[in-house]
């Protein structure tokens, strides 16, 4: 599967970015990637990420600091899946310091409805799989 596609949800076009199982490198040059792909075309975008089976770096981290601002105003809503406690209290402290409303989600459905603003009409297979 790849790590960064665009998938269309009950007509929401959601950009999906799956960190899963990534090693500190390959975090950092997806997150490169989904910077580009989020800022394509100037519009607003909705954007779920997994990061389950993955270590949060503060390498990682400080990227995300030097970047948020540029991607910002490009973030419609971002929700996050994945996430153990430790990770939870990250994105609550990094939205703090860097104004951002990242969401956490302990299911990929309940991060897929805030997303589209709606349930989700149709039980389907995860779309990280």
């Amino acid at each position: 599967m790849e790590r960064i596609r665009v998938i269309n949800i009950q007509g929401h076009s959601i950009i999906v970015v799956d960190y899963a199982g990534c090693k500190e490198d390959e975090m950092l040059a997806l997150a490169a990637l989904a910077k580009e792909a989020v800022k394509a075309d100037g519009t607003l975008k909705l954007v779920i990420s997994r990061y389950s089976n993955m270590y949060i770096t503060p390498r990682f981290v400080r990227f995300f600091e030097n970047e948020t601002n540029e991607v910002k105003p490009f973030l419609k809503k971002n929700a996050l899946i994945g996430l153990n406690e430790p990770k939870k209290i990250i994105v609550k402290a990094f939205n703090f310091f860097m104004g951002t409303d990242f969401r956490a989600f302990d299911s990929e459905k309940e991060a897929l409805e805030f997303l589209v603003d709606a349930p989700i009409e149709e039980e389907a297979k995860s779309i990280f799989d």
